[in-house]
């Protein structure tokens, strides 16, 4: 229920920065001036631990929602410090520190500074870091895992089949990684309508055979019919 309700925020507060232009655009603006924190200690446990979770329990941030007490979504996680786990990738940057990178903290962490600014919740006092699955693990079971221990897990995670059978909620997205049969739209086939379309499956060698059969099968009935009129 709180992954639900989480992705259904996420989906409202992030609809006016959901195209690839607005992401351009985002990109160009300045950094927002945060101070640049080090991860939380107090959030950080060892890959996939499985004793330790530090989910909050927002069911009462949703009952408010419902009874109309929080009158618009957009302001529901008003005031919550949200606890964020993120890959330490190209995405998310860590400067010689630990801190996040001062000049550039990477796209996932320009992108929560946008929704917490339009939100009004923070996450940079809150978040941990972990990296790139260990011990034979997928990228699939470590998503898993952090969202399953931290409240929202943010990474470039591609949505598919098989990581939604696992509980994982995504919010509105760009990129779908399930399987998909594709193909190639043949360049001369045109959209006008064509009258005699539906004679393609055959050529007329067979049409001809075909009309020879029911013209010969309906006299052959007939015939039938006349030599024994009681006949059925």
């Amino acid at each position: 229920k709180d992954n639900l309700f989480l992705v259904h925020y996420l989906i409202t507060i992030m609809r006016p920065m959901m195209t690839l232009l607005d992401v351009v655009l985002l990109l160009s603006l300045p950094i927002i001036n945060d101070a640049q924190e080090q991860p939380n200690k107090m959030y950080q446990t060892n890959q996939f631990n499985t004793t330790v979770s530090f989910r909050q329990n927002i069911c009462g941030i949703q009952e408010r929602y419902d009874t109309g007490e929080i009158p618009n979504l957009e302001n529901a996680l008003k005031g919550t410090e949200l606890r964020t786990v993120n890959v330490i990738s190209q995405y998310f940057r860590l400067g010689e520190t630990g801190a996040l990178d001062e000049e550039y903290p990477g796209l996932v962490a320009v992108l929560l500074d946008e929704l917490a600014r339009l939100g009004e919740f923070t996450w940079r006092n809150t978040y941990a870091v972990t990296p790139a699955p260990i011990n034979g693990k997928t990228w699939t079971n470590l998503l898993q895992w952090t969202t399953e221990t931290y409240d929202v897990s943010t990474d470039w995670w591609a949505s598919s089949l098989v990581r939604m059978s696992l509980g994982v909620n995504f919010p509105e997205g760009w990129y779908d990684a399930s399987i998909i049969m594709v193909g190639k739209k043949n360049k001369s086939s045109s959209d006008v309508f064509q009258m005699w379309v539906w004679l393609a499956p055959f050529d007329r060698w067979t049409w001809c055979l075909i009309v020879v059969t029911i013209v010969l099968s309906g006299y052959t009935y007939c015939l039938l019919e006349m030599i024994d009129t009681k006949s059925d």
